[in-house]
């Protein structure tokens, strides 16, 4: 829920590999966090150490930048009517 509203949860990314070098404020990237565990959020700064990221719905930035090596994607597109598709229930 980080980056609702411009992202819901379940929502279809369509990214790109794009080169680190050619990131900006305000894109929002696909990143491995130091858990292993992928991550999307926006980038809020560019600083020597990495980028700078944040939830859209988050008060505070996170905690470690996003260096070139935990970098993934550039997010292009957001497909929102993905996160409302839900499996059917079982036959009974």
């Amino acid at each position: 829920n980080s980056m609702e509203p411009a992202i819901h949860t379940g929502a279809l990314l369509l990214a790109h590999e794009t080169p680190y070098a050619r990131l900006r404020e305000g894109d929002v990237i696909v990143f491995r966090q130091p858990d292993g565990s992928l991550n999307t959020h926006r980038i809020v700064a560019l600083e020597p150490e990495g980028a700078i990221t944040k939830g859209d719905n988050a008060f505070v930035p996170d905690v470690f930048p996003v260096t070139p090596a935990m970098y993934r994607y550039r997010v292009r597109y957001v497909f929102n009517f993905f996160a409302n598709i839900t499996r059917a229930p079982a036959a009974g």
